[in-house]
């Protein structure tokens, strides 16, 4: 079971023999330092972001159900101290902006590209030569 938590996905080495307080109880359960803890949770949230997304927003549903319910007032204030924190551990879990916004225009420079080509099989091809001047900046 050890071996299974001292390395998470891409050979992220989590070294948890590294430092004394890190330590296995006698029920097998893991107690970490917070260096450690913090680099096991952003490596889980990178290796598996559907289920750390799913499992942060069934966190905040219950919350916020439970702040409803008789007695519960206080969660109100709970999901509002914690949303930075909540903020913060997504994006571990989320590609950085620029690579997502590369990748997007990438795509829709395909598709782009892809109707004036069309545009040129349809016999337009003076429209697919502005698009495609458009497209390429000139």
């Amino acid at each position: 079971m050890a071996g299974a938590f001292t390395e998470l996905g891409d050979g992220v080495e989590l070294g948890l023999r590294s430092a004394p307080a890190n330590y296995q109880d006698r029920h097998g359960t893991w107690l970490l330092t917070f260096r450690i803890g913090l680099k096991a949770a952003q490596a889980f949230a990178a290796a598996e972001p559907e289920l750390f997304d799913l499992y942060l927003r069934g966190g905040e549903e219950e919350l916020k159900a439970d702040a409803f319910e008789p007695g519960g007032r206080h969660r109100h204030n709970l999901l509002r101290e914690w949303a930075p924190s909540l903020a913060l551990t997504r994006a571990w879990s989320q590609e950085p902006r620029g690579t997502a916004a590369e990748k997007e225009g990438e795509r829709l420079r395909g598709i782009v590209s892809t109707a004036f080509l069309y545009l040129r099989e349809a016999g337009e091809g003076r429209r697919a030569g502005r698009i495609e001047r458009g497209l390429n900046g000139g």
